[in-house]
């Protein structure tokens, strides 16, 4: 009888945590996924963003953070157009998987090309000096995926009416 009367205060607690949390009891592994989903993707993000932006200033200054801002516009429109493409190519699940694996691909080979120590130029710029330029544009790059397979995973994951329940206007 105790255990009885124990398991009723945990679902009393737990349905003041979803209440709380403004999820109903049906959606909690659901909610779960995208939370970690988009935890796990946010740390990495975060970490490469005050890596790139570091070096970036270290190397170029704050006087080429313009150049920076006009090339993230263009990478913007252009991955926003390949990946409706891309779901016309392939099912949305595996878009999400592949847009995933995409956004982490180029990061060992440009954590690598910092530690090149050539004469070898590209535009004026030393290897280093290339790979800390891409790094500054795949992390825009990075942003607009990101949002991107976030807002179509959730939309996978929840209908029209659990979203606007939970999304304040």
């Amino acid at each position: 009888m105790a255990f009885g009367v124990q398991q009723f205060a945990g679902d009393n607690k737990r349905r003041k945590v979803l209440r709380w949390l403004n999820i109903l009891p049906g959606e909690v592994g659901r909610t779960l996924v995208m939370f970690l989903f988009y935890v796990m993707t946010s740390i990495g993000v975060l970490w490469f963003e005050a890596s790139t932006n570091g070096l970036f200033l270290e190397y170029f200054g704050s006087g080429s953070l313009p150049l920076i801002y006009i090339a993230s516009t263009v990478i913007s429109i252009i991955l926003g157009v390949g990946y409706t493409a891309l779901q016309s190519i392939i099912p949305l699940r595996w878009v999400i998987v592949v847009i995933a694996v995409v956004m982490a691909a180029p990061l060992p080979l440009l954590l690598q090309g910092l530690e090149v120590q050539s004469t070898y130029m590209f535009l004026g710029m030393t290897a280093a000096k290339t790979c800390v330029f891409m790094m500054s544009l795949w992390l825009q790059a990075i942003y607009v995926l990101n949002d991107l397979n976030a807002s179509i995973a959730s939309n996978q994951l929840f209908n029209i009416r659990e979203i606007k329940r939970t999304t304040p206007d």
